[in-house]
């Protein structure tokens, strides 16, 4: 069974795009395996709070990507928590098919 799990968004600045805007990633943490997967969400990197996981502002379209982001979260927390009742294995590993 696995000994560790973890979910936490980042911002990849390495990514910024022609209008300033940098995409935001969920990563996955298992037993210290790591995966990413793009969000398709793009922020301003400035308004990103690390400590938070989530972006500074309380505008329309800034509230949208949050609580996207929270969705997100939220799904990926129940897919864990559906796979530790059943027991059945929870890797990094992506299946091509």
């Amino acid at each position: 069974m696995n000994t560790s799990f973890g979910l936490l968004f980042y911002v990849k600045r390495s990514k910024i795009n022609a209008e300033g805007l940098a995409p935001v990633y969920p990563r996955i943490t298992i037993d210290g395996v790591r995966i990413e997967i793009s969000s398709k969400r793009y922020v301003k990197p400035d308004q990103w709070s690390t400590n938070r996981q989530k972006i500074n502002d309380t505008s329309e379209d800034v509230r949208s990507v949050n609580a996207y982001l929270k969705t997100l979260e939220h799904e990926v927390y129940e897919v864990h928590r559906v796979m530790s009742e059943k027991k059945l294995p929870l890797t990094t590993a992506v299946n091509p098919n």
